[in-house]
């Protein structure tokens, strides 16, 4: 594959990444974990800037609200690891001039959330990293998993009910979709689950655990073409270990194993470059590198794709177009919001 590099702006402690629809048009929006900007890059024109806003910043994530251009949740106020409870969630909406901001929950250490979509409705999942911590080494007290109805408008009250208070280390989060229902994996030190939102107003949250083991970031997807899912997650917390596993007998077991076994990997997603569903990973020691490895098929050996090195991204993101596919990179370690294109 061919890749290409465009520095979208420098931007310190760039750590989040979304693709979203603003009112004119579909935007990558890049947000600082420090107290700084938001910024929108015109995806038909990547040259074009909007800020979002100033601060203050804190960004774990941001996902748009389905069917509202101009709208989408983000978290804000989440500076460091520790000793920072007033992290929040905040409803964004575009308007003629300028970008409103509303605060709609306050969470200590809220880190992942998403809006899931069952039954005509929007579900709200969050995923708090822990309750509380008195230093940077203190995980005594787990994080929650709440779930509740998105409300039609930010002015709207908010009700959420707890899933699970008891993971350690809660830190991942993907969405993924199984026979057509979408569900949210959580990746933590107690495995990986499957977070099932009701699927009709009768019915309940229900929450499944897929895999065994201490976990940072992770997805799933069917990778080599065989119908069957993949999952790719890094261990331990922060950890030093890529791996992807595969169901095996009706076990879930470890076919890969990335070559370098540096510190801090923290991108495992999943999406599709050149036609090939993969698992994009990346680290923030080491090679500080950002690649893809993917399946050419069934029972064929993993291939491995070096996008870049040196950058140390904390979160990415896959685009396609009919034109090329593109990887949206927030490279936290060089403080920059990056756009690779990806041709074969």
């Amino acid at each position: 594959m061919k890749v290409t590099k465009r520095l979208l702006s420098k931007l310190p402690s760039c750590y989040s990444v979304v693709t979203a629809p603003l009112r004119d048009g579909m935007y990558a929006l890049f947000a600082s974990e420090a107290d700084d900007v938001c910024l929108a890059f015109d995806l038909s024109d990547p040259g074009r800037m909007r800020t979002i806003w100033e601060h203050p910043g804190g960004t774990m994530g941001m996902v748009p609200i389905p069917g509202r251009s101009g709208e989408f949740l983000a978290i804000q106020k989440f500076y460091r690891l520790w000793d920072w409870e007033e992290s929040e969630l905040v409803w964004v909406r575009e308007t003629e001039d300028r970008f409103e901001t509303f605060p709609i929950l306050r969470l200590p250490y809220l880190h992942r959330f998403d809006i899931l979509e069952a039954g005509g409705r929007l579900y709200l999942l969050v995923c708090g990293v822990a309750a509380h911590k008195s230093s940077l080494q203190d995980w005594s007290c787990p994080g929650v998993v709440l779930g509740g109805v998105l409300p039609k408008g930010p002015e709207e009250a908010l009700r959420m009910e707890t899933l699970r208070s008891d993971f350690y280390r809660n830190h991942g989060y993907a969405r993924v979709v199984l026979n057509g229902i979408e569900r949210g994996f959580v990746t933590c030190a107690n495995g990986g689950f499957l977070f099932t939102p009701p699927q009709t107003a009768e019915d309940s949250w229900s929450v499944e655990k897929l895999l065994d083991g201490d976990f940072s970031d992770g997805d799933m997807a069917d990778i080599d073409g065989d119908g069957e899912m993949e999952i790719v997650a890094i261990s331990p917390f922060h950890g030093n270990k890529y791996s992807i596993y595969k169901q095996i007998g009706g076990v879930w077991a470890e076919v890969y194993i990335h070559p370098e076994r540096a510190g801090f990997y923290h991108v495992a997603t999943a999406g599709k470059l050149c036609g090939r569903m993969g698992f994009l990973g990346g680290g923030r020691e080491g090679r500080q590198s950002l690649f893809f490895v993917s399946s050419p098929g069934a029972g064929q050996p993993f291939e491995l794709l070096e996008i870049d090195r040196g950058q140390g991204p904390s979160n990415a993101r896959i685009w396609n177009t009919p034109a090329a596919d593109y990887v949206l990179a927030a490279n936290r370690n060089v403080g920059e919001a990056v756009l690779y294109r990806i041709e074969p």
